[in-house]
């Protein structure tokens, strides 16, 4: 890239950013700013998306309020980080009349059980 166009580059991004963080400050939607401002509006999307991009693929909480497609603001939201505790397969017990019994968990598949079921039964 030439010294020129790094320039020109640095300039334009300055400038599309003072219109994001005005957009950001104003209360107005995305479309009703880049109307007022004669601007493209996905031109403003993609400007928007390289100044404030995602992080590892997670919006930063402060996007998380901004108005983008509304009329109202959108409450704060704050996350909290959980952990989810394995599932424990919960054993289940068949027991036939004649005795027999079969024993399988509870993530089993249903043609693994009848297929078990039905070779007892014959065995019977």
């Amino acid at each position: 890239m030439t010294e020129k166009k790094k320039r020109r580059t640095a300039r334009s991004r300055r400038w599309w950013t003072r219109h994001i963080e005005s957009w950001e400050n104003s209360g107005v939607t995305m479309a009703e700013y880049a109307k007022e401002h004669d601007l493209e509006i996905g031109t403003l999307y993609r400007w928007k998306a390289r100044i404030r991009p995602k992080q590892n693929g997670i919006l930063p909480i402060s996007s998380a309020t901004e108005n983008t497609t509304t009329d109202e603001k959108r409450p704060e939201v704050n996350f909290v980080e959980v952990s989810v505790a394995p599932r424990e397969e919960t054993p289940v017990e068949l027991i036939a009349p004649n005795g027999w019994a079969i024993r399988f968990t509870s993530g089993a598949e249903n043609a693994a059980i009848a297929k078990a079921i039905s070779i007892l039964e014959e065995r019977s």
